[in-house]
């Protein structure tokens, strides 16, 4: 019985340390905030066979923005703010999301206002919009 505990015991210790496995890390303008914009493009990735781009945007219009997605010669020219992702995957018996970026830019510049990175050891067992959402929560914020 004690053995049965002591097992018991390492596979809890074991849960609550990979529990933490993910890490976020959020840059933002000082000047800039998404917050200050309201039309959003998320930009297709040509080897994107997930529809994270279909995700990014929907969890935009559940905030309340106006998002569309599509290959960047799609976008409207109303649009304010440019959304790429760079997303990677790992394979335990079925897909799972490992790191995923997201970055966005005002439509008329170059660079990047704000980034958000998820990074995990091991594979998140999470849906993709859960991760999504978690990085727009971070971005919307203005969490560092």
């Amino acid at each position: 019985m004690k053995s049965f505990s002591l097992r018991a015991f390492w596979f809890a210790a074991l849960v609550l340390l990979l529990g933490g496995c993910a890490s976020v890390d959020t840059q933002l303008d000082r000047d800039l905030n998404p917050v200050k914009f309201q039309r959003f493009f998320v930009v297709q990735n040509a080897n994107d066979n997930r529809a994270m781009d279909r995700r990014i945007a929907e969890a935009l219009r559940a905030r309340g923005y106006q998002a569309e997605n599509g290959y960047l010669t799609m976008m409207p020219d109303d649009y304010q703010v440019i959304v790429t992702f760079q997303d990677q995957w790992a394979w335990d018996f079925k897909d799972h999301l490992a790191s995923l970026r997201i970055s966005m830019r005002e439509a008329n510049k170059p660079q990047n206002f704000a980034n958000a990175s998820l990074a995990a050891r091991l594979p998140l067992r999470e849906d993709p919009s859960v991760s999504i959402n978690r990085l727009l929560d971070r971005l919307f914020s203005g969490a560092k």
